[in-house]
């Protein structure tokens, strides 16, 4: 497998800090990613903007993989948010 088939971008923009923080989704549900309710909402102006990148590692070692694995098949699901506010440009 390849990074770009395992690599996920959810962008969302919203309206005030709080909203962004309350706005906890789930993309892993009974042992599947769930990948088909991520968007590409970069926003406006000075928008508040989430942008969570999910990865589909494959567990290498055998030993490992009932620790480490949290999707079906061996794979764990990285993720890494970056919330910021857009600048107020023109």
């Amino acid at each position: 497998l390849t990074c770009e088939n395992n690599l996920f971008l959810d962008v969302d923009r919203f309206n005030s800090f709080v909203d962004a923080a309350n706005a906890n989704q789930a993309p892993i549900q009974n042992g599947q990613f769930q990948s088909n309710g991520f968007a590409y909402a970069p926003g406006a102006p000075s928008d508040i903007v989430v942008v969570r990148a999910y990865y589909r590692w494959h567990v290498m070692t055998p030993m490992f993989e009932n620790v480490f694995a949290n999707v079906a098949n061996g794979e764990r699901i990285l993720i890494s948010t970056m919330m910021f506010r857009n600048e107020p440009y023109q």
